[in-house]
């Protein structure tokens, strides 16, 4: 159940990432190209990425575990940022075979604020498979 949480988690992150942007980035050819096209790169990022690092972060956020919740939401706050930046850095440079460049900063934001997506998007997957899905 757990990789169904995250796969469905990656598929409304994808599609919620690829809609504000192609919102942003609207161009000539009209927005459904631009969610096409955002899409198409965001859904392998988020399924590939997404779910592998939502592992890894849910087991060094586990190791931080404390009693107050605040805490542990700063903790998996920050640890999906750090997770935004590798994912995004390793998909970066394994696509374009580039170093550093001037928009590679914005591409960074760019899969800081999908990592946060993904964090957030989480708590309502979560949520909703606990009332509507999973029944015990």
């Amino acid at each position: 159940m757990k990789f169904l949480d995250r796969f469905v988690t990656a598929l409304l992150s994808s599609f919620v990432f690829s809609f504000i942007l192609a919102l942003i980035l609207i161009d000539v050819s009209g927005f459904w190209v631009s969610f096409i096209i955002v899409m198409a790169y965001s859904l392998g990022v988020f399924i590939i990425a997404g779910i592998s690092f939502s592992f890894v972060g849910d087991y060094i956020i586990n190791k931080i575990d404390s009693q107050n919740k605040w805490l542990n939401y700063i903790a998996g706050f920050l640890v999906y940022v750090i997770g935004g930046i590798i994912g995004n850095i390793f998909f970066f440079i394994g696509l374009y075979h580039e170093g550093f460049a001037g928009y590679t900063i914005s591409m960074m934001i760019y899969g800081v604020i999908g990592a946060l997506l993904f964090y957030h998007m989480r708590y309502v997957v979560r949520f909703s498979f606990q009332q509507f899905v999973i029944r015990e």
